[in-house]
């Protein structure tokens, strides 16, 4: 009895060892990314936690939410509501447009993020390529924060999701 439990663990072992996961696995989540210099410092997402999500809502068409997350927790988020495929799409230049961009900052539990009478050219994202496999873009926005009122600059930023 004792070599049967024994064998049937060894069996099992070597069902789990080989078994595990192939590394192509994760051949679509590594060329995400999504990139910025906050302040002139650089920001960096995790490939694997880079989201995007495409949706479409009743009347109003399709909104795109992308969001990418650094190790430390910080996180820059965007969403663009009556998407309409590649183009540049700006924020805080239309009061009916509630389309929004921000940095939060896991330390300090801040937002720094795009308001109406801030800088209303230059805060954009524009969407470079949609190719129905993954969306690429670049972005930049001045954010200011509801908590201290200080402003950030938020520059340089590109990114790439997969659907």
């Amino acid at each position: 009895m004792i070599n049967l439990i024994k064998f049937s663990l060894i069996l099992l072992f070597g069902c789990f060892l080989f078994s595990g996961c192939s590394n192509d696995d994760d051949s679509n989540i590594s060329n995400q990314y999504l990139t910025a210099k906050i302040d002139g410092l650089d920001f960096a997402a995790e490939p694997i936690n880079s989201i995007k999500i495409l949706r479409n809502t009743d009347n109003y068409g399709t909104n795109l939410y992308v969001k990418g997350i650094s190790l430390e927790g910080d996180f820059i988020e965007f969403v663009i509501y009556s998407y309409k495929g590649p183009g540049k799409y700006y924020f805080g230049n239309n009061y009916f447009d509630k389309s929004w961009i921000k940095f939060h900052q896991l330390s300090s539990l801040e937002e720094w993020e795009t308001i109406m009478d801030l800088n209303k050219r230059s805060n954009f994202v524009e969407i470079t390529l949609n190719d129905g496999v993954s969306i690429e873009g670049n972005f930049s926005f001045d954010g200011k924060s509801k908590m201290t009122g200080v402003s950030k600059l938020i520059s340089d930023g590109v990114f790439r999701a997969n659907y």
